[in-house]
């Protein structure tokens, strides 16, 4: 009887063994998030029974939840985002801790009013956040039971642990990743194409349908006037004002109305044009 104990305990270390290995290596190895949280789950479902098994992330705003991954056999996905309130999901979130819980603490934490019932009462329930290195949590990894014959325990709390941690590790990874290329890209200041993105979708435009581009030029008059006088968190913050508003201005501009946009005539020897109009606070 101990020898059969003993070997089911090396078989299931060896598996733990080899499941923690294959999730290191997805995490630095697999591209697409998508597909790494089908593979962690994959991984996880060989030690730990895992029908029912989401991902929830909090929204970068803080105040709603989504479900990037979600397999249950009796709830569906939630089809958007749903609030932060006072489900088992915000409990963790807010608490930044795991929790393991039976369907009679389930039903207690409604009765107490600490959360809100939602979907089916499950018979075991176990949540862990995921906190990223800067101790914020930005969502929790779940598994949940509708059977007295699976209830989950402490060995499973520390392998969903892991789990949770390897998660959040790459959300790290795909965030800096992400931060690269926005800033490879974009302005940080005022989050406009930069010169280089701009021409290379130019350039696209123009091979796909060969046709002339419209490239409209602006120049602020005299703007380091502003910065001398008002320092340059002001200046920065016309820019950033000013791109916002041109931002609206294209996105509403019609093609009936593009002439009035760009139209221009020469005052004092100088090509002006209406452009100014529009980015009064009025248009």
């Amino acid at each position: 009887m101990n020898i059969n104990s003993n070997n089911h305990s090396l078989k299931y270390l060896n598996k733990l063994k080899d499941s923690i290995f294959q999730i290191s290596h997805a995490v630095h190895d697999i591209d697409n998030i998508d597909l790494l949280f089908r593979f962690i789950h994959r991984e996880v479902s060989k030690l730990v029974h895992t029908n029912n098994f989401y991902i929830a992330l909090l929204n970068e705003e803080g105040n709603s939840i989504h479900f990037p991954y979600h397999v249950d056999v009796n709830d569906s996905i939630p089809e958007e985002s749903i609030d932060l309130g006072i489900g088992l999901t915000s409990l963790i979130l807010k608490s930044k801790e795991p929790l393991l819980i039976d369907k009679k603490d389930y039903l207690k934490l409604i009765k107490d009013k600490v959360i809100n019932e939602f979907g089916t009462p499950p018979e075991s329930w176990l949540g862990v956040p995921l906190v990223l290195h800067n101790d914020k949590a930005i969502g929790i990894i779940a598994i949940q039971s509708y059977s007295n014959e699976i209830i989950f325990n402490k060995d499973d709390l520390d392998i969903l642990s892991f789990a949770s941690e390897q998660i959040a590790l790459a959300i790290e990874k795909f965030n800096a990743i992400k931060h690269i290329e926005e800033i490879s890209k974009y302005d940080e200041l005022t989050k406009l194409p930069n010169k280089k993105l701009f021409f290379d979708l130019a350039l696209k435009e123009i091979t796909k349908n060969d046709k002339t581009l419209l490239f409209v030029l602006i120049d602020l008059d005299d703007f380091m006037l502003i910065n001398d006088n008002y320092g340059h968190d002001i200046g920065n913050k016309i820019i950033q004002k000013i791109s916002m508003r041109l931002k609206k201005i294209i996105h509403k501009a019609k093609p009936s109305n593009l002439n009035s946009f760009i139209s221009n005539k020469v005052e004092n020897g100088k090509l002006k044009s209406n452009i100014d109009f529009y980015l009064n606070d009025k248009h």
